[in-house]
């Protein structure tokens, strides 16, 4: 992924016989695959939209629009950051900024991969910084980092399920 002022570039590349080959992927920020590598999150800088693509076509499988997202109810009083976290095949973890940017500060929305509609809202009891969350193993878990610059590791619990909208009280 190369990433300018103005839009940001992303790239599919791969090693066969010897040669580096590539090809662009559609979606603005690329923002990490499922784990068998089909799937990938797009966020958007200029396109005003979330999307779950597939890697082969470049089809979008689910997507919303980023300042209505299904579920999540602030009165349209938030904005998307370009902050996310594919936290497991399931789940994505997204960043909102509730205050009209008046502070550096964001929430974090648990969203399901399948419609991405709204499950939850991380409350970690702290107050999470700009680009404060990132994925790491898609086994549900992702680390943060707040004000005091310390890094966490935060885990989803084992069994999660999205039947009902809205049903998680995760935290």
């Amino acid at each position: 992924m190369a990433t300018g002022q103005d839009t940001p570039l992303s790239h599919l590349a791969w090693l066969a016989d010897g040669r580096i080959h590539g090809r662009n992927l559609p979606g603005e920020f690329l923002n990490g695959f499922t784990s068998n590598g089909e799937r990938y999150l797009a966020l958007p800088h200029d396109v005003r939209e979330i999307t779950i693509r597939d890697l082969a076509t470049g089809m979008a499988m689910v997507s919303c629009d980023s300042e209505n997202i299904p579920g999540y109810d602030c009165d349209g009083n938030y904005r998307l950051m370009e902050a996310a976290a594919l936290v497991s095949d399931d789940f994505v973890l997204a960043a909102v900024n509730t205050d009209d940017f008046a502070s550096d500060f964001e929430e974090h929305l648990l969203l399901s991969t399948r419609s991405l509609r709204w499950q939850a809202t991380a409350d970690y009891s702290r107050d999470m910084t700009q680009n404060a969350i990132a994925a790491t193993d898609g086994h549900g878990r992702w680390i943060t980092t707040g004000q005091d610059t310390t890094v966490r590791l935060w885990q989803l619990p084992d069994s999660i399920s999205d039947e009902v909208p809205g049903q998680l009280q995760l935290w």
